[in-house]
């Protein structure tokens, strides 16, 4: 990887953090009240694009993915290359509710 392309991610990825700052919405119960769906829109669309097929920065097409939702769950926690760690901005709930979101946008059979 050239070094135009790293900066390119690391400017792409602090973007996108920046972005990611603004509160969620939660219940007293500290469960989200927003959806998979909106926060796969608030988080994830740069990168996958809104039908999880558009690969910026190396991100994983997410219509042929055969993860399962633990490894999905681990991947959106911790991050994967250029992915960044959402752990630290969504809460457990959240990551959960998004990796669920995904398997929507799958065009191949999931287990």
């Amino acid at each position: 990887m050239n070094l135009l392309n790293k900066i390119f991610i690391f400017f792409s990825s602090l973007i996108l953090l920046i972005a990611c700052t603004g509160n969620s919405g939660t219940t007293a119960s500290g469960k989200s009240t927003v959806s998979g769906s909106e926060l796969f829109r608030r988080h994830c669309v740069l990168c996958h694009g809104a039908t999880g097929n558009l690969g910026l920065n190396g991100a994983r097409d997410l219509t042929q993915s055969k993860l399962n939702r633990e490894q999905r769950i681990s991947i959106i926690s911790n991050g994967k290359a250029a992915m960044p760690v959402f752990r630290q901005l969504l809460t457990e709930h959240e990551i959960e509710t998004v990796a669920d979101y995904t398997f929507t946008l799958s065009t191949t059979a999931n287990e």
